[in-house]
């Protein structure tokens, strides 16, 4: 249990026993001071998470491949893995350190039927992640915005493609260095 789920239980079970009390000793200020928790109840709420994270796993697979003579990211997942209402999808640049490029690979299909809809992250999608060095964001919204005018809906969409230059330059954009261009042999460098 988390700190803050264990605070507001903590806070949820003062407040009963505050009210137990108050019945108990038939006293008003055990009332008054009942009457006030909920006003802490609400500040110690769980904050619903508003971020998705992907690691590379079984759930998400990760691979670099060279498109256009650029190296890019390819990330493969089950349609529906997403959730597109949430506001980002958070991904580690840390753990793309450790990825080798895919040489003369054919490309993985990822659901049963061996059809990806694949939906390219432009560089205007990205940002960094407003407090954890290293983690970049793609902004979903702006993803599924851009689905509306294609023959596929976010729900078939089984594949992001993310060019490399791109997620360097957002995590540059954080700590105001000048990005290097990686070649398509070399590991990402974060």
């Amino acid at each position: 249990m988390s700190k803050s789920n264990m605070y507001f239980v903590l806070s949820v079970l003062v407040f009963l026993s505050l009210l137990g009390l108050s019945y108990l000793y038939e006293s008003i200020y055990f009332l008054y001071a009942a009457s006030a928790m909920p006003i802490a109840i609400t500040m110690l709420l769980p904050e619903r998470k508003a971020y998705q994270y992907m690691k590379n796993s079984k759930r998400f697979r990760f691979r670099l491949e060279t498109l256009g003579g650029e190296p890019a990211l390819s990330v493969t997942f089950e349609p529906g893995d997403i959730r597109w209402t949430r506001g980002r999808l958070y991904l580690q640049l840390k753990s793309l350190r450790k990825l080798k490029p895919a040489a003369g690979e054919a490309s993985t299909q990822s659901n049963a039927g061996g059809h990806t809809a694949s939906l390219p992250v432009l560089a205007f999608d990205l940002t960094p992640h407003p407090s954890k060095k290293g983690w970049i964001g793609i902004d979903l919204a702006q993803l599924a915005e851009r689905t509306r005018s294609l023959s596929f809906t976010t729900h078939e969409v089984s594949r992001f493609v993310i060019r490399i230059s791109d997620l360097e330059s957002a995590a540059a954009a954080k700590e105001g260095a000048v990005p290097r261009p990686a070649a398509a042999g070399e590991r990402l460098q974060a």
